[in-house]
Order: structure tokens, then C-alpha cells, then sequence
């Protein structure tokens, strides 16, 4: 009977200390009223993020915690407010109530520099995220708070969209910056910047304040200064024994007066080239059936479902003669796919006449992309811009009545 009592008594003692507790709480400002999408974090007590959440409309946030998770400290970040963090107790938990006072910045307080972005800028530090060397810039930001990619690749912080991605303060992709934040490797990254108020122009600097943004990307010291690329070879028999391949090649200098970068990507794996970076393609068919067929979205990897035949390439170029600053950005993606599936729509007439018509799918996508530009960062207006920009979608439609 005592052995029963004693393991009863450490049942109960382990289900006490397992159970989860409820942080809540509102966020306000100084007028009382509730602000939504504001950063909540938890952090441990070595200040790591454990969890966060964004305030719903009404400016509420909640967790459920561990209570063996202790001391933690809830921090409350915005781009227009100021932080505030405090430590939390999971044993008397009570709804919290932050009340955030706007950040005042001052115009006279901003500092020119030559790296092309002002003072504010923000530290990510992103070694706190456990960082895969292997993995893509894109895939590194998003395990960071206050960072969100939509499935085009475009980057908001704290719902803001990004203007540029910047290399060591130099632009090599303009507002193509999926070019970059898809393909650098997060190996050759020290750190990763938020740059507030971000302007371009040194004059424009001086005179007005941009509710721009931008990120800097930081590199290491011992990728700079020397030629560094990685290659990826693929093979494997997919079905019907027909090989599947996937070849990638990154080649990069980066140097203080001139970067250059190319990625080159091959795969008959179903993965695209044009549409992920500039977005699905908005061509009608100009022969429309009775029951128009078009690409079926069945929720399974595009690996499984399409048989496409993707190749990209993407040339990146940033050099400065003087002060004046040369940027090519270029790529050319050649997407050949057919879908794997299959329709038949058979139909009757009152007369009792009936017919049947057969559709399959099959679509072609070229992007071809150019752009060279002169600028001097002191000048208000570029000094030369040539753009070349070229896209076709050949959809083929194939019917059998």
C-alpha cells in the first residue's frame, strides 16, 4: 500500500510540474487603443526565441508554455514603436498589458555614409536560428520574427515589403532581389541587416526621411576577395525509367569595388524556373473548348504530378568606376512542362446526339530579363538605365472530339 501511495504521490508530482500554463496579454498604445501585428516574443532565459506570434486586430497575443521552461521573459518589437521586455511568471499568470509609446527619430540625427544606407540599421544576428550552411538566404530569413515571404519569394518585415537586398551595401539585383535571397547560399553570410529608412541617393538623405526598407547582406571575411561556387549533381530513374536529373552551379566574387555572381540551375524534377520568380503566367488560351482544361492543382508535390523540364540562369554584376556605379542584373528561364493527368468530358444533347472531347496540357514558358545601369549615388536621376525584358507562354491544347 505505501509503494501505491508513493507512486501515486510521483505520478502526481510529474503531472503537476508537466502541465502548460497560458500567457496572454494586450498590446496598446499611449491612447488606450489596441494595435495589431506587433511582434511578441518568448524568450529563455539565455534571451533565445523560444516562440512568437503576431497581436490579433484587437492587439490580444497568448502562448501555452511549459511550466519547467522558467525564467521567461516576454519582448514586445515594432518598426514604428518602442521595445519593451519583461520577465514573466508561469506560477501566478496574469493577463499582461503593454503599453508602447511611438519612436521618435529626428532628421538632424542621421549620419551619410558611403556604404550607400543610413544609421538606422538592425543586427539580426542571425546565428541565434540555427543556421544550415547548405540552405538558401530566403530559407534562413524565414526562421527569423518579424520576417515573412509570401510564395513569390517577396519579403516583408513586420508586414513592410523590402525594397532591395543589398550585398555589403552594393545593389546587384534592383527589385529582382529573389534572384539573390533564392540562390546565395547562407554559408558565405556573417549577418543579415534591416536597413530603416533606407534612400539610395545621398542627396535625398540630407533632406527628407523614406519610410523605405531594406536588408544588407553581411559576408564573411573568408569569402570575400576570392572566387567561391558550389556544384550540385542529381541522377535517378523516375517513372517509366525515364532518368531524372538536377544540376545547379554558383560561381561568386565579392570585393569591395566589384561583385559578381551566376547561378545556374537544370532539373527535370517538376521545379520551375520563371514561375517562381516572376509569377505564374496570365496568357489565355485563344482556342477554347467546351470545357476548358488548365493546370490542375491536385495538392501533391509538383515532383509527382508534372513532367517539366526547367533550366535558368541568372548573371549578377556590380562594379565602380570613380564614383559612379555600374549594376547588371540578367536572366534567362526556359520552363517545358506537361502535367500528368487526364480528362474526358462526355456530353448529351436533347436530340440524344452526344460527343466527347479529350483535353491534355501542355505549357511552354521563356523569360529572358536585361537590365544595365549608370548611376552616381550623389546625382538625383540615373545617369543611363536600358532595360530588355522579354516573355512568352505557348499553352497547347490538345482535343479529341
Amino acid at each position: 500500500m505505501a509503494k501505491l501511495l508513493n507512486i501515486l504521490m510521483i505520478i502526481s508530482v510529474f503531472t503537476v510540474f508537466s502541465q502548460e500554463a497560458t500567457i496572454e496579454g494586450t498590446v496598446k498604445n499611449i491612447d488606450n487603443k489596441p494595435i495589431a501585428n506587433i511582434l511578441v516574443q518568448v524568450l529563455s532565459s539565455e534571451k533565445n526565441t523560444l516562440t512568437y506570434k503576431y497581436t490579433d486586430n484587437m492587439g490580444k497575443f497568448n502562448f501555452k508554455i511549459n511550466q519547467n521552461q522558467t525564467p521567461l521573459y516576454l519582448k514586445i518589437s515594432s518598426l514604428f514603436y518602442e521595445d519593451q521586455e519583461i520577465e514573466v511568471s508561469l506560477t501566478n499568470a496574469k493577463e499582461i498589458v503593454f503599453t508602447l509609446e511611438n519612436k521618435v527619430q529626428n532628421l538632424n540625427e542621421v549620419v551619410v555614409r558611403s556604404t550607400n544606407y543610413n544609421k538606422d540599421t538592425i543586427n539580426l544576428d542571425i546565428n541565434k536560428y540555427n543556421i544550415i550552411e547548405t540552405e538558401s538566404a530566403e530559407q534562413t530569413l524565414k526562421k527569423i520574427p518579424g520576417i515573412s515571404i509570401d510564395k513569390s519569394g517577396r519579403i516583408k518585415y513586420f508586414n513592410i515589403e523590402i525594397e532591395k537586398i543589398l550585398i555589403d551595401g552594393d545593389d546587384l539585383a534592383n527589385d529582382q532581389y529573389t534572384f539573390i535571397s533564392k540562390n546565395l547560399r547562407s554559408e558565405v553570410l556573417d549577418d543579415i541587416q534591416v536597413l530603416k529608412n533606407f534612400e539610395e541617393n545621398t542627396v535625398y538623405k540630407k533632406t527628407r526621411k523614406s519610410n523605405k526598407i531594406a536588408l544588407n547582406l553581411k559576408i564573411k571575411d573568408k569569402f570575400k576577395n576570392i572566387w567561391f561556387g558550389n556544384i550540385s549533381l542529381g541522377y535517378g530513374n523516375g517513372i517509366k525509367t525515364k532518368p531524372k536529373y538536377q544540376e545547379s552551379f554558383n560561381l561568386g566574387l565579392l570585393k569591395k569595388r566589384i561583385k559578381f555572381l551566376d547561378f545556374f540551375k537544370y532539373s527535370t524534377l517538376g521545379s520551375h524556373s520563371v514561375s517562381k520568380t516572376f509569377g505564374e503566367s496570365d496568357n489565355k488560351l485563344s482556342n477554347q473548348p467546351f470545357y476548358n482544361i488548365k493546370k490542375y492543382d491536385v495538392g501533391l508535390p509538383e515532383e509527382i504530378t508534372n513532367f517539366n523540364k526547367s533550366i535558368g540562369n541568372t548573371l549578377l554584376f556590380n562594379t565602380k568606376i570613380g564614383k559612379t556605379v555600374l549594376r547588371s542584373t540578367n536572366f534567362v528561364g526556359l520552363d517545358n512542362e506537361k502535367q500528368d493527368y487526364f480528362r474526358k468530358m462526355e456530353y448529351f444533347l436533347d436530340n440524344e446526339d452526344a460527343f466527347l472531347e479529350e483535353n491534355t496540357y501542355k505549357d511552354k514558358k521563356l523569360m529572358i530579363l536585361g537590365e544595365l545601369e549608370f548611376k552616381n549615388p550623389t546625382l538625383k536621376k540615373v545617369i543611363l538605365s536600358i532595360n530588355l525584358s522579354t516573355a512568352s507562354n505557348q499553352i497547347d491544347l490538345i482535343q479529341a472530339h
